[in-house]
C-alpha cells in the first residue's frame, strides 16, 4: 500500500497562483485551498502537514492568519509548519513572524517543491532544528533584502543572531543522537538539509 500523501493547506487570495501551485503539488501531496485567511484558519486542523501561506491577503493579512494559528492552544496546529510567499522583499518585522521558510514570489516549481520536502523533513525531528531552520531563514531573507552592513547595529537583528549561535551550540550537543533517529535511507538527504542551512557550501 502507498504512504499516505502529506497534506498540504494553500492560503492564496490570486486563483492563478492558486491554481499553479495546486497543480505543481497534486501528484506528491493531497491539496486543500482557501482564498482568504479566515477561511483558511477555518479548514486549518492536527492533519495538516505544511501551509503554504500568502502574506498579502485581503481582509485578514498572513501575518495575522500566522499569529493566531502559532496563538492557538493545540500543539499539534500551532506547531504546523509554515511557508510565506509573498511579492514583497523580507523587512525587519519578519524576526517577529513564526514561519518556517520565506519565500518571494515568482516561484520556480523546482523550488517549491524543494522548500516544502525540505520545512517537512526538518519539523520531523524535535531537537530544535526546525527552530534553527526558521531563524536562518529569516537571517538570510534580511541579509539579501537590506544587506549585513545595514543591519550591523541593528538591536533585533543582533538578538537573532546570538539566538542562532546559541541554538547552534544545542544542535550541536544533540546531533548524534538525531542522527540516531534518521531512517538510512533520509541519512544523506538530511546532512545535505543541515550543510544548507549551517550555510556549508
Amino acid at each position: 500500500m502507498d504512504e499516505e500523501k502529506k497534506k498540504i493547506l494553500i492560503i492564496e487570495d490570486d486563483l492563478d497562483a492558486l491554481k499553479l501551485y495546486s497543480e505543481i503539488l497534486k501528484r506528491d501531496y493531497e491539496i486543500l485551498t482557501a482564498e482568504e485567511g479566515i477561511k483558511g484558519l477555518e479548514i486549518i486542523s492536527p492533519q495538516i502537514d505544511l501551509i503554504l501561506l500568502d502574506r498579502m491577503l485581503p481582509n485578514m493579512r498572513g501575518e495575522q492568519v500566522l499569529n493566531e494559528l502559532r496563538s492557538n492552544e493545540n500543539p499539534e496546529i500551532s506547531n504546523i509548519p509554515v511557508i510565506l510567499l509573498t511579492a514583497l522583499d523580507a523587512d525587519i518585522d519578519v524576526i517577529d513572524l513564526d514561519f518556517d521558510s520565506y519565500l518571494t514570489k515568482p516561484i520556480s516549481p523546482e523550488e517549491l517543491r524543494r522548500e516544502i520536502k525540505e520545512v517537512i523533513s526538518v519539523n520531523k525531528y524535535e531537537t530544535g532544528l526546525d527552530e534553527y531552520f526558521s531563524l536562518i531563514n529569516k537571517k538570510n531573507a534580511l541579509i539579501e533584502s537590506l544587506g549585513e552592513e545595514n543591519l550591523r547595529n541593528n538591536q533585533k537583528f543582533i538578538e537573532l543572531s546570538e539566538e542562532i549561535s546559541s541554538l547552534e551550540e544545542e544542535l550541536n550537543e544533540n546531533l548524534i543522537e538525531v542522527l540516531k533517529d534518521i531512517p538510512p535511507s533520509e541519512t544523506e538527504r538530511f546532512e545535505k538539509i543541515l550543510r544548507k542551512i549551517l550555510g556549508d557550501n
